[in-house]
């Protein structure tokens, strides 16, 4: 963790992480996949690093769980992991009311278009679905009509952003627009995130900035962060394989997998007989969707490797036809199995 870097309440760093990301709870067991987490936080091909790993994923139990965000106002989540002897008895989870505190929130992601970043418009077109799910109501009918309301939100920082909200036929923020896309350097392709706490009627903002993977995962960081991330990583991979604890920076991104997966679920799904032509059904989540999309899909292959450093490893041993489109998944990867 950076000295520039804030702690974010929980329940606000899901929303701008999306509904597919799933963090174990402390003193959960989980397993930990090397694999995917070289993945999350490198550009390099998985095939070019010489690592000689005792297994490709380790049973482990969380020791502690921080919820962050960097200097750049992306999210990540700190996880501390404890080598866990797989006949050691299972633990009980903490109970958490996290569901209940999820509810409270309610969010809505937007992806950025060129007119919402144009200096010379200076306005953020609102979805009228975002405002009407977000914003405070407004008394149309009032008298006499007011045409614009002044809402402040706040950034994963604690810091109060005011927005002169303006509406009538079209939704927009105007005054106020301007300053936070320069702070922010916001660029088209970027997603904001309106999030609304339902008991306070708190409003808060968050950022997806559009860092892209190819269909292996790998993510285009700048190079100053990908040379950090990929030095964590592999120092966290060496300590796990020597049975020592050991910290993950997990950064989640729309479209990639978890490789800190609850044990039961993994232990589950290694069960299940996988085979070419079974028909399955998939949550998938886009920047599109504030929320999982099931899509129906075909196991097309499996594929599992013989030998190097990933040998015997579950990562993404399925091929699944989807809509046209074969994607490589992790075999816990959210299937349910159709039963004809």
């Amino acid at each position: 963790m950076s000295t520039t870097d804030a702690e974010v309440d929980p329940a606000v760093w899901n929303a701008i992480a999306g509904s597919s990301v799933q963090i174990p709870p402390r003193s959960s067991r989980v397993y930990y996949f090397p694999q995917g987490h070289l993945e999350n936080s490198s550009a390099t091909p998985i095939q070019s690093y010489s690592l000689f790993l005792s297994r490709p994923f380790i049973l482990c139990q969380v020791s502690s769980v921080q919820f962050l965000s960097d200097d750049s106002d992306q999210v990540y989540a700190k996880i501390h992991l404890q080598h866990l002897h797989p006949r050691r008895p299972r633990l009980r989870d903490i109970g958490n009311n996290s569901e209940n505190v999820q509810n409270d929130f309610t969010s809505y992601a937007k992806i950025l278009t060129r007119s919402d970043v144009n200096k010379q418009y200076g306005r953020f077109c609102v979805p009228k679905s975002c405002a009407e799910l977000i914003f405070p109501w407004i008394d149309v009918s009032a008298e006499p009509p007011t045409a614009f309301q002044n809402l402040i939100f706040k950034d994963n920082f604690n810091l109060a952003w005011e927005f002169r909200h303006v509406y009538g036929i079209r939704h927009f923020l105007t005054s106020g627009w301007s300053s936070f896309l320069n702070s922010k350097k916001l660029v088209a392709g970027d997603s904001v995130v309106f999030i609304r706490k339902h008991s306070t009627n708190e409003l808060f903002i968050g950022i997806r900035r559009s860092i892209h993977a190819d269909n292996m995962g790998r993510w285009n960081f700048p190079l100053a962060k990908r040379e950090k991330r990929e030095k964590l990583a592999l120092e966290a991979i060496s300590l796990a394989d020597q049975g020592i604890s050991f910290d993950v920076e997990y950064y989640p991104r729309v479209g990639t997998r978890d490789f800190v997966v609850s044990a039961e679920r993994v232990e589950e799904t290694l069960f299940i007989s996988k085979s070419s032509g079974l028909r399955v059904k998939m949550a998938v989540e886009t920047e599109l969707f504030s929320k999982k999309k099931w899509f129906l899909g075909t196991i097309s292959a499996t594929t599992s490797p013989h030998g190097g450093t990933w040998i015997a490893s579950p990562w993404r041993m399925l091929q699944v036809y989807v809509c046209a489109v074969s994607i490589f998944v992790t075999v816990y990867y959210e299937i349910l199995v159709i039963r004809l």
